[in-house]
């Protein structure tokens, strides 16, 4: 996405975590539906399950990817794989290996429908097209 619209200090923040979610956000972004978890059960092994569970909820919960698996709250990969059955002590360092981010993209932009942004006013469109007076009957 671009991001050269954005100020110095939310250029910083863009993309990463900022603290610890609450349980609100916990149950909000990271819940996984049953189509979520049909998708990440399709994967072959759990440090593969777990770390598509954790880019669906963080492309809901950041708008984007993260590419350090490192840097997820304690709280969020409990959460999600207590969702999913992964025992995390079992998978030591598994998930944090380098691209995730890119492996995982392509599978939920198809499965939750998302979409590259090219321009930053491509971000409005759907608020556009909310925002167009209902045609006449």
């Amino acid at each position: 996405m671009p991001t050269s619209f954005l100020a110095t200090d939310a250029l910083a923040r863009y993309g990463r975590f900022d603290g610890e979610p609450d349980a609100g956000q916990l149950s909000a972004f990271y819940h996984l539906s049953d189509t979520d978890l049909e998708l990440i059960s399709a994967q072959s092994t759990p440090a593969s399950c777990l770390g598509l569970a954790l880019q669906i909820g963080c492309a809901r919960y950041l708008g984007t990817f993260v590419a350090d698996m490192a840097t997820f709250p304690l709280s969020v990969v409990a959460f999600v794989a207590q969702q999913i059955g992964v025992d995390v002590a079992s998978l030591p360092g598994a998930c944090v290996r380098g691209g995730t981010a890119s492996r995982h993209r392509a599978p939920i932009q198809r499965h939750d429908g998302y979409r590259r942004l090219r321009e930053p006013a491509d971000a409005l469109a759907p608020s556009r097209r909310l925002a167009r007076p209902a045609a006449a009957p």
